[in-house]
């Protein structure tokens, strides 16, 4: 069977960029639903204010902050000071240090003893609440 006729052409388009966009946005809602199932939390816009986990903290700075303080938390000269051990670390609660995180420090901070930014989320603006909690308990525990 054929379909002939001036709209035919366009139609066939309009139907074809109507089903991409619906297996586009299927993919878009199941990616959305398929995190918060995984990370087992909800939607909510409240933040996080539980205690971390080392574990998962553990492997998050591996991916958001070896870059400047080392895979071994031993720093990197002229990118982040050591955090373990550190007396900073250990004279901070969790809570401190994931507000710490969360803010970063300027590099004309008196307190500031490498002179070199810490961009707040250590420069990886996708981190989480949930996320900075769980290094500042990564960083508790490896002292």
């Amino acid at each position: 069977m054929t379909i002939d006729g001036p709209n035919t052409a366009e139609t066939i388009k309009l139907r074809c960029r109507i089903t991409l966009f619906a297996a586009s946005l299927a993919m878009l809602l199941g990616a959305c639903v398929g995190d918060v199932a995984a990370s087992g939390s909800s939607a909510s816009t409240q933040p996080f204010t539980g205690m971390g986990q080392p574990v998962a903290g553990g492997q998050i700075y591996g991916n958001a902050c070896s870059s400047c303080h080392g895979s071994d938390l031993f720093g990197l000269d002229g990118l982040g000071n050591q955090l373990a051990p550190s007396e900073f670390v250990m004279l901070n609660t969790q809570s401190e240090l994931a507000n710490f995180i969360e803010q970063g420090r300027a590099a004309d901070d008196p307190d500031n003893t490498m002179q070199i930014e810490m961009p707040p989320k250590g420069g990886s603006p996708w981190l989480n609440d949930r996320d900075i909690a769980d290094v500042a308990a990564y960083l508790k525990a490896s002292q």
